[in-house]
């Protein structure tokens, strides 16, 4: 069922064991990956046939300059590895899947690359192309998952798992689990996807496992634990705010930061549904927003123009360039806003009309 791939997969664990609802709230839901989750799977297939080009063939799609670097700084890392592993018997792997159906991932997983040294230990190793932080592997559900997969599908008792972000503090980090410590993932990954597939499985909101979530927008429990009046009401002075405890501030202001963003999410949606579909509301109506910023037609021409007027006015002309050509906002400071000066002005500037938004009936709208 494609349900419970979209429940229980690595990628997801630290999400199930934060809500264990959080797997039947997603499905059904489209993944809102967009343009950099685009761009890291270019990077992955990039790096796969750098590692393995007779196996993975070469993208269709161009790397960046920026992104060429960051992939062959990984493949150059996973490779340095591999032939200082070599001499022992090491086997290098690329985009490995691994059997995870016993600790309840149906589908598996897939390992960027591993190097594994038959019935000694495997090093495992998951690309991350992002900017974002992602916790390391000794605390990293995904890492763990992949782990285990390695002990089990090469047999072998220790795996050292390392992820590899180049773009984020640290380049490298790495962990290493010994048999023991492999049975304790299993337990652990056991209960999450049990806990997860449980239909009546509680939905805990939280600002890590929220932040992602296909489900976030439209989850009651997060709504009610961000948005509720009433657990405002004690934050009413400052006051209370001196009475509180440390970790009480720490976790009022918390709440209030994803109250605010969660507010900022209702309000764009009930906006760009309103706006979009000219939908009535009381109290607003739906018109241009502010304009944007005035910009000439054509520099050279206003420049031409600027310093027959500063001439004429007794006013420096070389104050209507600096590095560029001054903007019409710019040209005001030094020729003054005068009609003379807006008449000769006016045809040579443009300003963008303002985007269609809500806005407050304070008055009533023109012409009515």
């Amino acid at each position: 069922m494609s349900e419970l791939h979209d429940m229980n997969s690595p990628s997801v664990g630290f999400r199930r064991r934060l809500c264990a609802g959080s797997g039947w709230a997603e499905a059904g839901k489209p993944d809102t990956g967009g343009h950099d989750a685009a761009r890291g799977r270019i990077r992955h297939a990039w790096a796969a046939h750098l590692l393995m080009p007779s196996v993975h063939a070469e993208p269709a799609e161009p790397l960046s300059e920026d992104e060429r670097q960051d992939v062959e700084a990984y493949v150059a890392l996973v490779w340095k590895h591999y032939c200082f592993h070599a001499s022992a018997g090491a086997i290098l792997v690329v985009e490995q899947r691994v059997d995870l159906a016993e600790i309840g991932i149906p589908h598996g997983g897939t390992i960027d690359a591993a190097i594994v040294v038959p019935g000694v230990c495997a090093y495992g190793y998951d690309y991350k192309s992002g900017r974002s932080y992602v916790e390391a592997p000794k605390h990293n559900d995904q890492c763990k998952a992949y782990a285990w997969g390695l002990a089990h599908h090469f047999g072998v008792p220790v795996v050292s798992f390392s992820i590899v972000q180049g773009a984020a503090h640290d380049f490298v980090r790495e962990m290493v689990w010994n048999a023991a410590q492999l049975a304790v993932i299993e337990k652990e990954w056991k209960a999450i996807t049990a806990a997860a597939l449980d239909p009546n499985a509680p939905r805990t909101p939280g600002e890590r496992q929220c932040h992602d979530c296909r489900a976030k927008a439209t989850c009651p429990e997060r709504n009610a634990a961000i948005t509720g009046a009433t657990q405002f009401a004690k934050l009413h002075n400052a006051d209370a705010v001196r009475a509180m405890t440390p970790a009480e501030r720490g976790m009022w202001y918390a709440l209030v930061q994803q109250g605010r963003a969660r507010l900022e999410e209702i309000a764009k949606l009930m906006e760009e549904t309103i706006v979009a579909e000219s939908l009535p509301i009381d109290g607003f109506r739906v018109g241009p927003g502010k304009r944007g910023h005035r910009k000439w037609v054509d520099e050279i021409a206003a420049l031409s123009v600027g310093r027959r007027i500063a001439i004429e006015k007794g006013r420096d002309p070389s104050a209507l360039v600096t590095e560029r050509v001054g903007s019409p906002s710019d040209f005001d400071k030094v020729l003054g806003t005068g009609a003379d000066v807006k008449h000769r002005l006016s045809p040579l500037i443009e300003q963008p009309e303002g985007k269609m938004t809500l806005i407050q009936n304070t008055r009533p709208p023109k012409g009515a």
